[in-house]
Formats: structure tokens, sequence, C-alpha cells
């Protein structure tokens, strides 16, 4: 006995393995070979599992029989509720099985509602004072018969030294048909999990494994038990590193957060976890979260899709593309000022894209477009715009200046790509900032007469930025006169023409060669 650290007296001229009071052995003196084992199956599987003979590898003494209270389940006990031996189980030889057993369960053909048996066992815990242990027991089952009225029943219920209960009880409930394959029953669901947190007195957790019925089926129906475990659920997890000179690292849960941490944390309050270098939380709430937070205090969360950060300061990077495999820098960022930054991989950033003013998208460098830019109603095609036409006469007045009669339109030839918008009457809205070729042809209702002018002018936005005077000739029919510019204008401009004659109740004629044509040229003083 010295071997396992012991000077009792009365053991001193003892000699072979110590067993249990049906002959399985506990524990082995014999060190023999390479198969010589310590302890016996029991004592290894409750070591092992935290079930002694959870596997089911002692049968007992008479072992292909019926399980009863004269021929017991070694550590187990069986007890037939209210049956009257219609449901029964048997330690049963399955090369499957590492023990080389399994426990199976019949239901007999005929049984009626309401019958049920139990197998059960205190299981041993450490004492938690402080219930940062959780318990909880896994039932492995399988080959059922597909019947739904034959039911399984687990439960867990905590025990102080004295075997009274603490805690409440968790039971969970499943048909026969859950097990046709094989399923692990936990119990590690729903709002009794808190229930699995030991309380502070519990010196013992009691399983139990029922089978009860709810109706009545003309066959037998089976179940097998292949093993049955209890796990414990540490406060924390501690991975070590391959690294010497490191501390280990630390996976633990508080209220409703799972944190990961390189090193252990140096205090267990809640700021200064909050104030770690570097922790990743996994959080359950209403809203379930990622939080990873940075040694600046920053922090990245994701909430149901939605990533978002809180950075140190305006140029913190809040999003970025690692580097292409190969090349030295990354291509992409985004700051937390909104700016985007762009860059070929080998140098710094060269190109931006940030918001300059309200309303305003701007860059520092160039931009090109290959295709449209549509906005506000008004698609853009670089060198088009637009043609209006009167088709019918316009009286205008004497006054030859910048009051002169507005020309009103009456249809749009080319109305496709709108650079230059007109809804109705004489105002041409300017969408787009940039520079325009401004053209007028008119042709008069009748001839002015030798002597006589017409006048035309161009405002924008009331100004005149162009005008033109015509004498009138020998043409005694009408007259032509035109203006073409080229002009800067700015979104929301107004473009209007107007038109005098020195001769009263001239007209400009509804010949559809009085026309107009704006045509959109490019920003190049952006």
């Amino acid at each position: 006995m010295g071997k396992y650290g012991t000077n009792l007296e009365g053991f001193g001229a003892f000699e072979g393995g110590v067993n249990a009071d049906k002959g399985a052995p506990l524990v082995s003196t014999s060190s023999d070979g390479e198969t010589a084992l310590l302890f016996g199956p029991a004592a290894l599987r409750e070591i092992q599992a935290g079930v002694a003979n959870g596997d089911f590898a002692i049968p007992p003494d008479a072992a292909g029989d019926t399980i009863t209270s004269e021929n017991p389940l070694p550590y187990w006990t069986f007890t037939d509720d209210d049956s009257a031996g219609a449901i029964t189980c048997a330690v049963v030889v399955d090369s499957g099985s590492g023990s080389g057993n399994i426990l199976r369960w019949t239901v007999a053909a005929g049984t009626t509602t309401g019958k049920t048996a139990t197998l059960s066992r205190y299981l041993p815990i450490a004492a938690t004072r402080d219930r940062a242990y959780a318990f909880y027991p896994e039932f492995t089952m399988g080959g059922a018969t597909n019947v739904t009225s034959r039911k399984v029943i687990v439960t867990m219920q905590f025990y102080t030294a004295a075997l009274a209960t603490t805690g409440t009880a968790i039971t969970h409930t499943y048909d026969f048909n859950d097990f046709v394959a094989t399923e692990t029953a936990v119990m590690l669901y729903g709002d009794t999990a808190t229930r699995l947190q030991a309380p502070a007195d519990a010196a013992f957790a009691k399983i139990s494994l029922a089978i009860d019925t709810t109706g009545t089926n003309a066959s037998a129906s089976t179940l097998d038990v292949y093993e049955i475990r209890l796990l414990t659920a540490e406060p924390m997890v501690l991975l070590g590193s391959r690294d010497s000179g490191y501390g280990p690292a630390a996976i633990f849960k508080t209220s409703d957060s799972i944190i990961l941490m390189p090193n252990v944390p140096e205090t267990w309050t809640a700021s200064a976890l909050d104030s770690t270098r570097l922790r990743v939380s996994l959080i359950d709430t209403s809203s379930p979260q990622f939080d990873i937070r940075s040694d600046l205090g920053e922090t990245t969360l994701i909430v149901a899709g939605l990533v978002s950060v809180s950075p140190a300061t305006s140029t913190s990077t809040v999003f970025g593309v690692s580097d292409v495999p190969g090349e030295a820098t990354s291509r992409f960022q985004i700051l937390a000022s909104g700016k985007q930054e762009f860059g070929d991989g080998t140098n710094a950033y060269d190109t931006n894209l940030f918001r300059s003013a309200a309303n305003t998208l701007k860059t520092d460098d160039s931009f090109v477009v290959a295709g449209n830019i549509t906005g506000a109603g008004v698609t853009t095609d670089l060198h088009h715009g637009i043609t209006l036409q009167r088709t019918t006469n316009l009286t205008v007045n004497t006054s030859l200046d910048a009051s002169a009669t507005a020309i009103t339109w009456s249809s749009a030839v080319k109305n496709t790509t709108l650079y230059a918008y007109w809804a109705s009457g004489s105002t041409i809205a300017i969408p787009l900032t940039g520079w325009y070729s401004i053209t007028c042809h008119l042709i008069s209702g009748t001839g002015l007469g030798t002597g006589f002018a017409f006048r035309l002018y161009a405002l924008v936005n009331g100004t005149v930025i162009a005008e033109t005077e015509t004498q009138a000739g020998a043409n005694t029919t009408s007259d032509t006169f035109s203006i073409s510019t080229i002009a800067y204008m700015t979104a929301a401009d107004s473009l209007v023409f107007r038109a005098s004659a020195s001769s009263a109740s001239k007209t400009i004629g509804g010949s559809r060669r009085s026309a107009c044509s704006v045509v959109y040229l490019g920003n190049t003083s952006a």
C-alpha cells in the first residue's frame, strides 16, 4: 500500500488488490507490464467521467439477467416505481462500446399509461462555497424503438452532505423516437441552465434516468444507454503558452459575457476588466454583441450585423484591408473621420474621398467617370445638353436693354440627358456646376425694315453674360439673329434669353428655326 501513500496499521501485511463488495476491483497493487492499471473500472470511470460504472463495465452478479434489487447494477439503484415488472433493464454485451457493455431498457408489449421505472445514483462533487462551479450530466443513448408514447426523463438534483435537497432540480423529457439514432441528452438549454451552478452547500448531485409510458403499444419497445457522464464547468479556463516567459491566456464568464484574454486578468472587478489592454467579449443581451477592446481603450462592437467602432481619435483607422501577399502596405482604409484612403500596395496612401462640407463629397486628387453620374433626377453624360424650340410667334417689346422680353420655349427637341434642365417657360435650370456652350438663334416673324434692329441677351441669375444686335436689312419678310458664348455656371443657376426690337409689334417667329442649345462641356475649375 506504500505506493498509494498510506502508513495505516493493518495494511502492513496486506497483499493483493482492493475490491468492492461484489468483487469488482477498485485498486490494484500490481504494476507488472504495460497493461497494468492503477485503478479498477469503477474507480477509473468516476475519476475520468465523474460517474462510477457510468459505462456499465461492471455488470450485476447475474450479468445477463434483469437488474433488480436482488441483482443490482453496481453503484446504481434501480427502482420499479409502479410498472410491476413491465419496464426492465439489463446489461448487454456490445463490442461497439469502449467498456464492452451497454444498458438496455425494455418496455413490455401492452404496457399501459402511467408506468415508470428509474435508475439513479448520487455523485460526489467538489464543495464550491463560492458557487463558481457548475456540473451537468450527459446521457448518450440510441437504438430506440420509434415510438412517442415511451418517454425518457433525465433529472439532476443537488444534495447536501446530509442528503437533503438543495437548489432546484432540472428535468428534461424526451421521446424514444428522439434516440432512434445515437444522441446525447444534456441539460444545458432553457431557463433551467442557471440551476447547473452548484449551491454553496452542495456535496452531491443525484442523477436519475426514468422510463415512463404515456400510452399503450402492442409491441415491446427498447432503448440503449451507452454511457452517462458528469462534467464540471470551471469558472476560468487557462491556456498555457509554449513560449517561455509568457503566462497563460484565460477564458471566463462574467454575467452575460464570455471573455477571452491573451493574459489572465490582474484583478476581477468590472472596471479593471474594462480597462484591460486587450479583451474579446461575446455578450448575450437582447441585442447580442461581439466586443473587442484595444490597448488604447478603443472598441469594435458587432451588434446584429452592425459593426460599431469607438476610435481614440478622428485619424484612427476604423476599417482597413490587410496587405496583399507580397506588397508592403495595404491598399485601402477608412478613418474615424469617414475619410477613405487608397494606395497601390507599395507606397503610402495617395488618393482619398471624404466629406468636405455639408452635403458635399470631395477628393484631393483626380476623379474619372467612365459612365454616367445620376443625381437629383438628372442623368449626366458629358458633352450633351438640351435644345429648345419655339413653335408659335412671340411679340417682343421695344426696350433695347436687359429687361427685354423673356423668350419662352415651346418644346424640347433633344431632352435625353438634361444637363441643362428645362421644365417649361423661359427659365433653364442648371443642375451641374461646370462650363457650358450656350447658343440661341432666332428668326423674326415679320421684317423690321431698314434702319431698325433686334437685340438678344443671355442672362444668368438676372445678369447679362452675352448680348448681340442685328440691324435689319432689305428683307421685308423676316430677319435672323443669334448669340453664342461659353460660360461657367454653378448648380441651381438660372439661364434666360431675352429679346427686343426697335420697332413696335415685332415678333419672334414660330418657325422651328427659332431655337436655343445649352451643352455641358465639363468642369475643370472645381
